[in-house]
């Protein structure tokens, strides 16, 4: 005979079986989505203040064409893979990285 439990309070569960129950398939899918939603965009934003920096004081020297340019050329076959598997997090992510790069490449292009 199988022993089945049909009802486990929370704090008659083992601190192991806790633990186990945050990384049941489906058990935070929809939040961990929703940030990672939420990152795809905040996160290549970050490049503003350095973009904003580079044209509001017209220099660029401090900065590296060569990082940058691999920054770029790293993202385009994320993009290409986030196309491919219509994956619209990756697409999104990648995207705005992209456009942030190219605005910043230009302003070094310009003012180093």
């Amino acid at each position: 005979m199988v022993h089945v439990v049909q009802h486990m309070d929370i704090r008659q569960m083992s601190l192991w079986q806790r633990c186990i129950a945050w990384f049941r398939p489906g058990y935070f899918v929809r939040e961990v989505d929703a940030v990672v939603r939420v990152t795809a965009v905040a996160a290549p934003l970050a490049n503003l203040p350095q973009i904003v920096r580079i044209y509001t004081t017209q220099q660029a020297g401090s900065l590296s064409l060569v990082s940058w340019m691999l920054f770029l050329l790293c993202n385009i076959p994320m993009l290409a893979y986030g196309m491919l598997h219509r994956e619209r997090i990756i697409v999104t992510y990648t995207s705005i990285a992209l456009c942030m790069e190219v605005i910043v490449i230009a302003g070094i292009l310009l003012f180093a």
